[in-house]
């Protein structure tokens, strides 16, 4: 995968999360807080990427050597997200809990 195509595929899901928030999760203050409370901004995001490609096409290949890193690191903490509240709800017998509060 060319550098450019992955910085592109971070920015396409930022701007998925922010079209989320700003549709399907409007009335979600627990999410909006956690984007901006946690997560770099999105121009932020955009100013790091194409930072990210200036320093690509001057050939110190920083993004290729992090490509790999960062896609088990976003695995790790996207497999963490799901099953850390499960496994909490399993252990605490609170699953019904879960299931039935919206």
């Amino acid at each position: 995968m060319a550098p450019w195509t992955f910085l592109a595929l971070m920015l396409a899901g930022r701007l998925m999360l922010d079209l989320h928030l700003h549709t399907m999760f409007h009335d979600r203050p627990d999410f909006h807080w956690a984007r901006k409370g946690v997560l770099f901004s999105t121009k932020s995001l955009l100013a790091f990427d194409a930072w990210m490609l200036l320093i690509e096409q001057m050939g110190v290949l920083f993004v290729t050597f992090i490509k790999p890193i960062t896609v088990v690191i976003l695995h790790v903490f996207d497999v963490q997200v799901f099953l850390l509240p499960a496994s909490y709800a399993i252990a605490f017998d609170e699953i019904k809990a879960i299931m039935f509060t919206h």
